[in-house]
């Protein structure tokens, strides 16, 4: 037990043990045995059963790994990064220099994911209405975004 224990995994060591017997159990219930050293080959038992473990836990390993050709390994676009900030900051800017009301039932629509009813019946106006201001506010950004 110590040396298996030595060479791996104090916790596996007593499950090593028991396949090591086992297997040298089976060898020795042959017909003709022929062990001359029972505790030489348990050792070597024990050996290749960690062999095999280790190899087992290696192509595990190898399985989940990924080969590095496959990983994309590139830093984000900062080209890209700077123009969507700028692009969000424009937005922000064009939405202020809407009506409040506008802007509030825009942002309803647009960001809370409200419905034109839904928008309606808290605001006390008429579906119309919301659709007035919508169309109002989406005019008013597609003006303000194309001259920038």
């Amino acid at each position: 037990m110590r040396s298996i224990a030595r060479r791996s995994d104090p916790q596996d060591a007593e499950d090593i043990l028991h396949d090591s017997i086992v297997r040298l159990a089976d060898a020795m219930a042959e017909e003709k045995p022929v062990v001359v050293r029972p505790g030489a080959l348990l050792n070597s038992i024990s050996t290749n059963i960690q062999k095999d473990r280790a190899r087992s836990a290696f192509e595990r390993a190898r399985a989940r790994s990924v080969p590095i050709e496959d990983v994309d390994l590139q830093a984000p676009d900062m080209t890209s990064t700077l123009e969507a900030r700028d692009m969000i900051a424009r937005i922000q800017k064009a939405l202020k220099r809407l009506n409040p009301k506008t802007c509030e039932i825009f942002l309803a629509h647009r960001v809370d994911g409200q419905s034109y009813g839904e928008i309606a019946d808290r605001m006390g106006m008429s579906v119309k209405g919301v659709e007035w201001h919508m169309s109002k506010a989406i005019c008013h950004l597609d003006r303000t975004l194309r001259s920038l």
